[in-house]
């Protein structure tokens, strides 16, 4: 899609010096247009490029609505100089050869892919390369004897479950140690 863009736009720019080789007493007007015409052609790629490829954004509809303006303008410049020089072709034939060639060109960039997506190492990548038998694998070494860490903070039910099981085994009952009044509360 962007070769077709590309030839499309390339062969509607050079279109005016054909023009301007093939018609001399109209160059002036001719290379006026031609500033004009092939310079809005080329802006209105990068204002579709800035509608194509963001998927969301803010931007996205502000593109859009330049793109929109842009083209009604080079509507406008291409009537006036299809006016001015009959034999170029007519307003339609003119403003759909460039808006075409535009909107191809746009739509073949904004599909490319980037640089992270369209580079590869490719055959230089050699660390999946194995040759000969596969080696075995590093036996795990053994795991250490941990030693066991206590929770400072138990829960409720731990609490209650450990005071069942000291009172089976023991007969007693533990009596919770209450923290002792500061002198500044009292």
């Amino acid at each position: 899609m962007l070769f077709l863009g590309l030839v499309i736009l390339t062969a509607f720019i050079f279109n005016f010096v054909y023009l301007g080789f093939l018609m001399p007493a109209a160059s002036l007007v001719i290379a006026g247009s031609f500033t004009l015409i092939g310079g809005m052609s080329i802006l209105m790629v990068f204002l579709l490029i800035g509608y194509f490829r963001p998927e969301k954004g803010k931007g996205k509809n502000l593109m859009m609505a330049l793109s929109i303006l842009m083209g009604f303008f080079f509507v406008v410049f291409v009537d006036q100089f299809a006016l001015a020089v009959p034999t170029a072709g007519g307003t339609w034939y003119l403003s759909f050869w460039g808006l075409g060639g535009s909107i191809l060109t746009a739509a073949g960039f904004s599909m490319m892919h980037n640089r992270e997506e369209s580079y590869s190492p490719g055959i230089l990548d050699t660390s999946a390369l194995h040759y000969g038998p596969e080696p075995e694998p590093e036996p795990e070494p053994e795991p250490e004897e941990e030693i066991a860490v206590e929770p400072e903070a138990e829960t409720a039910a731990e609490t209650e479950s450990a005071e069942s099981t000291t009172e089976e085994t023991t007969g007693e009952v533990e009596t919770p140690i209450e923290p002792a009044p500061d002198a500044e509360t009292e």
